[in-house]
């Protein structure tokens, strides 16, 4: 029987293991900096995007609402950044 030093069976499915775990963090990085996109277009949409002339958002009450969201989508959308180059370098790393 081999030992995984020796290069025997289980080396292989530790590497699909680590292959797995790698694309997981950057599917989870891109899932993290959409919704972080998302956050801050619908901050600035509102709830309701189709409306009448008369009752659409003034630009100041946009700004306003963009502008507190925009830190904390900040981030988010750098913390997503990290998840998804880390992914990247264990996929690069494994090769």
């Amino acid at each position: 029987m081999t030992t995984p030093a020796e290069g025997g069976e289980d080396e292989g499915r530790g590497r699909g293991g680590r292959r797995r775990f790698a694309v997981v963090l950057l599917a989870l990085g891109v899932l993290v900096i959409l919704s972080a996109v998302l956050r801050v277009a619908s901050a600035g949409y509102g709830s309701r995007p189709l409306r009448e002339l008369p009752e659409r958002r003034s630009y100041d009450t946009v700004k306003r609402d963009v502008h507190r969201v925009l830190p904390w989508a900040l981030v988010q959308g750098l913390a997503g950044l990290g998840l998804a180059w880390v992914g990247g370098r264990a996929l690069t790393r494994e090769r």
